[in-house]
């Protein structure tokens, strides 16, 4: 009768687990091609997650993939996160609460313009009536460098270049966020500062270094403090600006012979004004603009200061501005519009999650230096690089199945006297597809 009762409580104890336990995966295609040389991309990737509720406020998740690209690498096996995070509802009275997160996990700053990446690491969040108060550190060296888009160091560029190192830079990097609600009714004001400690220790050089010295860059400490403004003006209109500032040192080589570290003191600034339509299909105005400071005496974003201090911004990931042309946001001014719809958004079918897209960019340096994009010319007093237009196709006709359609081109400044060179003037067309299918 004892061993009877034991498994019945065991047998009821493994229920409740498994009743705890949930799981899925995903299937995804992002092809790109152009009409460039050897320029198509494909990456087709599975994914597969597990997640365990062990209590009503804690949950443990898990993702491995497994991913195959044309143009990166052959196979690319990952632990895409892994993560265990807990809620303490009601820590100082009804309307606040505090939870952390631990493990491998996305982490960024309040636009993502600046920082926004998977690190191994700790979150650590305390939610009030009036703000929201995050601070998360983490380490991401352990990351692989195909899936890793932390470059911002001329050391970062060699090893993104080489065989034979795998894993993404060895930085640690910090990022306290504040985020105050109604602080103007219905606005909220961001605040953030995002760290980076450079953990490189071989083959690097230093200050007081000369140009017939080995080495393959140098250590770069930065810190960005950003505030931003967003929310409703009226019920159709919503705006967002943002506004970093970067500070730190770069090794510079002063005078083409001896190295210094000198002052980092640059700018990203921007922001988005939206109109909203709800009447007329769901359509949407979007104007857009972005400014990231340069330097007239860069050679390179990565590390290219040859005078003085340098006023050139570099975030700390980079992230898209475009689809065929997308610079770093560093030495750039992009302004943008897009105006979209749902045509079928009266519809009693799927159909009514059919959603098109047209937006243009126009792309500017900020100053005569360098750019991230190979195709435009450091040294060039000519601003205008070029134009970017794309169409773009929504359908997610289940909640689990999606596909987006994108076709368009960049027509780069043509001029004899303008920053791109000659021969890679001319204008780039191309389409893209990213399929995607849970279960």
């Amino acid at each position: 009768m004892k061993k009877l009762l034991l498994l019945i409580i065991a047998a009821f104890t493994a229920a409740s687990f498994v009743s705890a336990v949930d799981f899925g995966g995903n299937l995804e295609n992002y092809s790109l091609i152009t009409n460039e040389d050897d320029s198509q991309e494909q990456t087709n990737k599975l994914s597969l997650w597990l997640g365990i509720t062990p209590t009503e406020t804690m949950y443990i998740k898990g993702q491995g993939s497994v991913a195959y690209s044309l143009d990166e690498y052959d196979i690319l096996a990952d632990l895409d996160y892994l993560y265990i995070t807990q809620d303490f509802p009601e820590i100082f009275n009804e309307r606040s609460a505090f939870t952390y997160k631990a493990g491998r996990f996305f982490q960024s700053d309040f636009t993502g313009k600046v920082f926004a990446h998977r690190l191994d690491g700790a979150l650590f969040s305390l939610a009030l009536p009036a703000a929201n108060i995050t601070l998360g550190a983490g380490y991401s060296g352990l990351m692989l460098k195909p899936v890793s888009s932390i470059n911002n160091t001329a050391a970062d560029i060699v090893d993104d270049s080489d065989d034979d190192v795998t894993l993404a830079p060895k930085k640690i990097i910090a990022n306290l966020g504040v985020s105050l609600i109604d602080v103007i009714p219905s606005q909220q004001l961001n605040i953030s500062l995002v760290t980076q400690l450079d953990m490189r220790s071989d083959d690097l050089l230093e200050d007081g270094d000369t140009s017939d010295d080995d080495g393959r860059g140098g250590k770069l400490n930065t810190y960005y403090l950003g505030a931003g403004m967003s929310g409703a003006i009226t019920g159709s209109i919503i705006y967002d600006t943002y506004l970093y500032l970067q500070m730190g040192k770069t090794l510079s080589l002063i005078d083409g012979s001896d190295y210094e570290d000198k002052s980092i003191l640059a700018f990203l600034g921007g922001g988005s004004l939206s109109y909203l339509n709800r009447d007329f299909y769901f359509s949407k105005v979007t104007a857009s603009i972005l400014y990231a400071s340069g330097d007239d005496d860069n050679t390179s974003i990565y590390e290219g200061n040859t005078d003085g201090n340098s006023s050139q911004f570099v975030p700390l990931t980079t992230s898209s501005t475009g689809l065929f042309f997308s610079p770093t946001p560093s030495n750039l001014l992009k302004g943008g519009l897009e105006y979209s719809l749902k045509p079928f958004a009266d519809s009693k079918t799927m159909l009514k999650n059919f959603q098109a897209s047209l937006g243009g960019g126009v792309f500017f340096k900020t100053s005569e230096g360098a750019v991230s994009e190979a195709r435009v010319a450091a040294g060039s007093d000519k601003n205008y690089m070029g134009t970017e237009a794309v169409l773009t196709l929504n359908f997610r006709p289940v909640s689990d199945f999606g596909v987006t359609l994108s076709g368009g081109a960049f027509f780069p400044n043509s001029s004899s006297d303008g920053p791109v060179a000659e021969d890679l003037n001319d204008t780039v067309i191309g389409g893209m597809l990213n399929a995607s299918f849970s279960f």
